[in-house]
């Protein structure tokens, strides 16, 4: 039988306190991404053909935020069953919010072309009165708009990168702690099933 993991995070026993911080930090995250990916002023490097993906990429992470919730009254009201069915659920939203993620990466990647474009019509707009100073404009324009929607998209894959490290670790302290607490339930009902037959 595999051991399920002691600690969350090196430190924190997951009996309890690390699992609630484990199912915290995944709500608080998901939520987080979630609105901002919604909410948020457009970035430089983004170049996405429809904001149909972000919404549902906004739509998937607040879901996955809602599901924690399910998660606490697993752990609360101790019925692994419940949790494990949690992790499942947990484990294929997680697995589509960042498939969806990459796909949004790889295609602001691909579209630099509409980025750059897009930056110079928002941030270098000529200024008719005074034409000799387009020319150095456009030199800045170009510099500078080639250059920040590969630094946003190198951001996005770094922090895409991140999470998941984070987050696959988490996945395998929340899995530990599941089937340990299924191990746990499977050690009383067999002692208190014994118990019985022997009165």
């Amino acid at each position: 039988m595999v051991k399920p993991r002691d600690y969350c995070c090196c430190a924190i026993p997951t009996v309890n306190a690390g699992i609630y911080l484990t199912l915290l930090e995944q709500l608080v995250a998901a939520f987080l991404v979630g609105i901002l990916s919604m909410a948020a002023p457009h970035v430089v490097g983004a170049s996405i053909p429809s904001m149909a993906l972000t919404m549902i990429f906004g739509i998937i992470c607040v879901a996955l935020g809602a599901l924690q919730i399910l998660g606490f009254i697993g752990v609360g009201a101790e019925r692994p069953i419940l949790f494990r069915r949690f992790l499942s659920l947990h484990a294929l939203l997680t697995a589509v919010a960042f498939s969806l993620g990459a796909v949004s990466i790889i295609l602001s990647a691909t579209r630099h072309s509409n980025a750059k474009s897009k930056c110079t019509s928002d941030f270098f707009v000529p200024d008719l009165n005074a034409p000799n100073v387009d020319n150095t404009l456009k030199d800045e324009a170009n510099v500078l708009c080639e250059i920040f929607p590969w630094i946003d998209v190198g951001l996005m894959g770094a922090i895409w990168v991140l999470l998941g490290i984070v987050h696959l670790y988490l996945y395998t302290v929340m899995s530990g702690y599941s089937t340990g607490q299924q191990f746990d339930h499977d050690k009383y009902d067999a002692l208190t099933s014994g118990s019985a037959t022997k009165l």
